[in-house]
């Protein structure tokens, strides 16, 4: 886990707490990965869709690999909005890497 928070703070460096906020329990693989206490984010501040799917894909790239791969978990598609079938493409469709 040290090995996948040290590449997280790499690839992402300042803007590791955007990732800590899509993802909050990402602090438990290591406590310097967490929102930043210097920005307090409010209601109206939001990620559009094509940020979102970027950091995802980023993140993705980052902890899997063909030794380790990544296995998502979908469940209840049938119920998913056009927003996050588009942001689940994007994920899988990666050419850049990331093994899902």
């Amino acid at each position: 886990l040290d090995d996948t928070a040290a590449n997280l703070l790499e690839a992402f460096g300042s803007d590791i707490s955007v990732l800590a906020r899509l993802l909050p329990n990402l602090s438990v693989i290591s406590p310097r990965l967490k929102k930043s206490a210097s920005y307090n984010y409010s209601d109206g501040d939001q990620m559009n869709i094509q940020s979102v799917g970027f950091v995802l894909r980023r993140f993705v790239r980052v902890v899997s690999s063909t030794s380790t791969p990544l296995m998502l978990f979908l469940d209840d598609l049938q119920w998913c909005d056009y927003s996050s079938l588009t942001l689940i493409e994007g994920i899988l469709a990666d050419k850049e890497g990331g093994n899902c």
